[in-house]
């Protein structure tokens, strides 16, 4: 099942941890016409996996729908937000929305948009969660405290999971680093012309292929 729930102040897609990828398929189109009214306001969107990494499959998916809606994406969640999120499928109360008092932020992992090309010599690090749509050319390197989604060719150094490192992976499109590291373990062995997943798994670092999803061209030009 997925659903959107709105607390007050964010707009979630709660992705339950039962939902199946022919669900999601199905569904996502109808739940997001529900919603339309608060897209058309600029409302940003945060998408929370209730069974985490085991979900990281349908992130491809997702992306392409939102990018498609012209929603903007502010945060993938793999932990639970501390706030409470009321299901909210009828969508009369914009108003109240707005004037509802602000809460603090929880405590969450965060994700940053990043539209850019880490060039040969360059470094570019980031202490959070990155989805970068771009290359990272063969001579960068990349560090991210976090998880790393790359939707671009990936041929120089990436480091992530500095934070946590069992729970933290590298998804990316084409993945042929020279380096690749989750916390301290480190392999030279990792490689891949597909859209594929690299995790930490009883001490190694483990590449799993993601062929039945798709990205448009049009996501992976912007």
């Amino acid at each position: 099942m997925l659903d959107f729930r709105f607390d007050g102040q964010d707009l979630t897609l709660w992705i339950d941890k039962n939902t199946t990828k022919d669900e999601l398929i199905s569904e996502i189109d109808g739940k997001i016409d529900k919603m339309i009214t608060f897209f058309e306001e600029g409302t940003q969107l945060s998408v929370y996996f209730e069974a985490g990494m085991e979900q990281s499959d349908f992130i491809p998916f997702i992306l392409d729908k939102i990018n498609e809606r012209q929603i903007t994406l502010k945060s993938l969640l793999f932990v639970k937000p501390e706030r409470k999120l009321n299901r909210q499928m009828n969508i009369t109360d914009l108003s109240e929305k707005k004037e509802s008092p602000k809460e603090e932020a929880p405590v969450t992992k965060r994700l940053k948009i990043f539209r850019m090309t880490v060039r040969s010599g360059q470094l570019f690090e980031y202490e959070g969660d990155a989805l970068l749509i771009g290359n990272v050319n063969k001579g960068a390197e990349v560090t991210i405290y976090g998880n790393l989604i790359v939707l671009g060719e990936v041929k120089g150094n990436l480091r992530i999971g500095k934070n946590d490192p069992e729970e933290s992976f590298i998804l990316a499109t084409s993945l042929h680093p020279n380096i690749i590291q989750i916390g301290d373990t480190i392999s030279s062995d990792i490689s891949s012309d597909e859209i594929a997943i690299c995790k930490l798994k009883n001490g190694r670092l483990t590449l799993e292929p993601i062929t039945d999803q798709l990205i448009s061209g049009e996501l992976l030009r912007r």
